[in-house]
């Protein structure tokens, strides 16, 4: 049940940004604003869901993963349901922003890992999540576009409030406790992260590496409506065929790491992720994307590497900071979005361009990842 429960709150989180990305062109009609500013939306999803994972985590550790989940699930549930019946482009916003607050919860999945599994099993566990997220990356996209033909983009809000319901649901009734809970006061919290930042070299060297890793994924499907369907002019059938693909990809990510983790340590994983995606987008940057099927190939291994070098990463920086793994997630997931978003806002000022940026900013990544994998 408890693999049921951690697929669930995956899904819930990737809902809250895939769903919507086949709808962003109808929402920049019918609100009548630009590309950036909806990349706005997103960005401040991403920040404001960052910086909240900073209370849930600690409060995790406090008062247990279970009561955290329910409260924040439950204004997700409301937040993301308004979202489908705004009026204007200032109320979509004050809503995401609230959608994110109450997100910042599902930072416990990784918390609930660390509870449960330690080393190679924990590895094991966060490939399972890569596999469950690529479906569901590869499901999100099809099921945006089928919403946005038949009923709107504002469909997609609907449906995602419906997924964070039945998250809300197998919480309620099915998740038992894997944690410890313990007193920690707001000084107690502020001088954990104040170690973990200053003390444990560890710790930030594979969190780097692991928002490193995500923020390529990232920064790429922010802007991959816009990408394929405006700058290169395919339809959202394409598109929703190419996010396919794509999921996919993630999905053998997930099990190729399954396979590396029996004969290789997780920082030979990680080495191998970020050569992968260092080769790859050197590749597009020189080559270009005239071509959709080049595109395509060298995208996807992109994404492929940096996605093996999170789970890895992840393990790494929860091993060496066991008791308060709420808190380390939570910075972790800080650390990850923090950075996306920001990469992501300053890439989308430059639209023309937004592909050879991608692949500079992820050969740029791979290099960092293998510089602190050499230390």
């Amino acid at each position: 049940m408890i693999r049921l429960i951690i697929t669930f709150i995956v899904i819930s989180g990737i809902f809250t940004l895939d769903i919507y990305l086949p709808g962003v062109p109808e929402q920049i009609k019918a609100l009548h604003v630009s590309n950036t500013a909806i990349n706005l939306t997103f960005t401040a999803f991403s920040i404001t869901f960052a910086l909240f994972q900073l209370i849930a985590g600690p409060l995790s550790d406090r008062y247990g993963r279970k009561p955290i989940l329910i409260i924040g699930l439950l204004l997700a549930v409301f937040s993301t349901f308004l979202c489908g019946f705004i009026q204007s482009y200032w109320q979509l916003l004050l809503l995401r922003i609230f959608q994110a607050v109450g997100a910042s919860c599902l930072v416990v999945a990784n918390a609930i890992v660390r509870d449960l599994h330690d080393g190679a099993m924990a590895t094991r566990l966060r490939g399972y999540i890569t596999m469950v997220a690529g479906v569901t990356i590869s499901i999100a996209p099809a099921f945006g576009s089928l919403l946005v033909y038949s009923s709107g983009w504002r469909g997609t809000f609907i449906l995602s409030a419906g997924v964070f319901l039945a998250t809300l649901i197998l919480v309620i009734f099915f998740f038992k406790e894997t944690s410890d809970p313990h007193k920690i006061n707001t000084r107690q919290i502020v001088v954990n992260y104040y170690n973990l930042i200053r003390y444990n070299n560890e710790y930030m060297k594979r969190n780097l590496q692991g928002a490193l890793g995500y923020s390529v994924h990232f920064c790429f499907v922010i802007m991959s409506s816009y990408i394929i369907v405006i700058q290169m002019g395919y339809n959202l059938f394409i598109y929703s065929c190419f996010m396919v693909f794509y999921g996919l990809a993630l999905s053998v990510s997930g099990f190729t790491i399954n396979i590396l983790s029996i004969k290789y340590s997780n920082n030979e994983i990680i080495k191998i992720g970020a050569m992968i995606m260092l080769l790859s987008s050197t590749a597009l940057l020189s080559i270009g994307s005239s071509n959709i099927y080049i595109f395509t190939t060298l995208i996807l291994m992109m994404v492929f590497g940096g996605t093996i070098v999170k789970p890895s990463s992840l393990t790494l920086a929860l091993s060496s900071i066991p008791k308060l793994s709420g808190q380390a997630s939570a910075g972790i997931s800080l650390l990850q979005f923090l950075l996306s978003g920001i990469v992501a806002s300053m890439i989308g000022f430059f639209t023309s361009y937004v592909i050879s940026l991608i692949c500079l900013y992820a050969i740029s990544a791979a290099l960092i990842i293998l510089l602190i994998s050499k230390e």
